[in-house]
This record gives C-alpha cells, structure tokens and sequence, in this order.
C-alpha cells in the first residue's frame, strides 16, 4: 500500500505557508502531520456509515471543549452535505481547508 502523495493545488500553497518542499511532493499524511505539530491544526475525519461516504473537519487544537462544540456544530450546518467516495479525497480536501486557515 502506497501512501497518497498530495495534489498540485496544495504542492503550491505550502511554500508560502511555510512548508519547505525538498524536491519531492510530500504525503498526505507528512503534511497533515505538519499542520498538527506546527500549526496546531487538526483534520478530524469521519465515515459516515448511512451513506457509506467520508467527510472532515479542520479545528485548531487549542480550542477548549466548549468552543470546539460550537465550532463542529457551525461547520456541519455548512458543510453537512459533502461526501467522499474515499478517506484520501476527504483528507486532501480538509488540508485544502486547513491551509486556508493559516494567515
């Protein structure tokens, strides 16, 4: 099993928030590492089984139970809709999003 490399759109935008590419396109699972331990960023993914689909939410780590709450809930009403046939699609997508999140 191999591990998804990630998407040209977000091989552009890492550069200017501070990922430094060496020369090859990185995992996902390299850059969501790095949004985790540097940012503080995490990509809280979810199956949802009714529908057999995948879906993610982006929350900075450092929010407390209470305005993570609030955060999950305002997000769903957004985006409660969105489906991913695979956990890889939903992921490239949620670090598309989390990458938004940095200034």
């Amino acid at each position: 099993m191999n591990e998804e490399l990630i998407k040209l759109k977000n091989v552009e935008i890492l550069p200017t928030k501070g990922f430094i590419l060496d020369g090859k396109i990185p995992t996902q699972s390299l850059v969501q590492k790095w949004l985790r331990e540097i940012h503080g960023i995490n990509i809280f993914m979810s199956f949802k089984p009714n529908v057999k689909k995948w879906d993610f939410i982006p929350y900075f780590m450092s929010m407390n139970g209470k305005e993570y709450l609030k955060h999950n809930s305002e997000y769903l009403k957004l985006h409660r809709e969105r489906k991913y046939d695979t956990y890889e699609e939903a992921l490239e997508d949620g670090i598309t999003e989390s990458l938004q999140m940095l200034p």
